[in-house]
């Protein structure tokens, strides 16, 4: 006898293997995350803004309402605009071909999608457990070092509700497809706010970093750059190279330590090779040598 009844199996276009986190911050007008690159998806959907965002070497200006997606390994950071700003950032694992369609996306929120948005991060508070959501550039470390921990017992069906409802949410997108002309929110003045921060943040690590030794591959990995970038950013913005500005800044600094300490101790605290190669560039750069110049300020 024919099956009256048959049964349907019904494809899944997007599934979202694991969320990595939820965030809803809170930006101070002055926030700057450097940035980073990771191998699952993000986006990050502006609340209240504006906001700068940089997708690899582009710059962008996001409006409220809009949402921009990066895709794995992308390098991405995003910045305060001199107003305080509400981001919602989802990062999640998806290997489904359907999220081509977000390469290089920036789209406009609609009513359902904005709906969407605060459901899932209602949601998210229900499963994971709270914690620091005010960014400003001295609480950012704590929050990117702040793991993302489930709650023990979250209300039932909190967890599947929060991965359908960010799958309902990527297939509405693709549904609506209201992209913004990425080339309108490209501009010079956004790529040149970005560039002078990338700079800041190269002086910064290097300030942070004077009592180990500093190479360009350390710099690279920690600003998440090419050397070729960084390289042509830090000369445009300062008119030195970034090494030759390690070397000044560690001979700068060698000359507050060596009215305290010997000569020895100073190569060591700045991260020399040895006391002979410190003391050689001291002599190259400063016209003495290290005990010459604490002789001339002993006196």
């Amino acid at each position: 006898m024919k099956n009256k009844f048959p049964k349907h199996i019904l494809d899944d276009v997007i599934s979202v293997e694991s969320v990595v986190t939820v965030y809803h911050f809170r930006y101070s007008p002055t926030f700057h995350f450097t940035g980073e690159k990771h191998n699952f998806w993000e986006f990050a959907y502006v609340e209240s803004g504006p906001v700068g965002v940089m997708a690899e070497a582009t710059g962008y200006k996001l409006l409220p309402g809009e949402i921009i997606f990066h895709k794995p390994n992308e390098y991405h950071n995003i910045w305060a605009n001199g107003a305080p700003a509400r981001v919602v950032i989802v990062s999640f694992v998806s290997n489904s071909p359907a999220l081509s369609f977000f390469r290089g996306k920036i789209l406009t929120c609609s009513e359902t999608e904005r709906a969407l948005i605060a459901s899932l991060v209602s949601l998210a508070d229900e499963v994971f457990l709270p914690r620091l959501d005010t960014c400003s550039k001295e609480t950012l470390p704590q929050v990117l070092t702040d793991r993302v921990e489930k709650r023990p017992h979250p209300p039932f069906g909190s967890e599947q509700l929060l991965k359908q409802t960010l799958q309902s949410l990527l297939i509405q997108f693709i549904r609506s497809d209201d992209a913004v002309q990425k080339e309108m929110r490209s501009s010079a003045e956004i790529k040149q706010q970005n560039e002078q921060r990338i700079a800041e943040s190269i002086l910064t690590y290097i300030d942070e970093h004077l009592n180990a030794p500093i190479t360009l591959d350390d710099v690279c990995s920690a600003l998440c750059f090419s050397k070729s970038y960084i390289k042509r950013v830090f000369k445009e913005q300062t008119g030195a190279t970034i090494m030759d500005t390690v070397l000044n800044r560690k001979l700068q600094e060698a000359k507050k330590l060596l009215k305290a300490q010997s000569v020895t101790h100073t190569a060591d605290a700045l991260g020399f090779s040895s006391i002979h190669y410190f003391s050689r560039l001291f002599h190259q750069k400063i016209g003495m040598t290290p005990s010459e110049f604490q002789s001339s300020h002993s006196k």
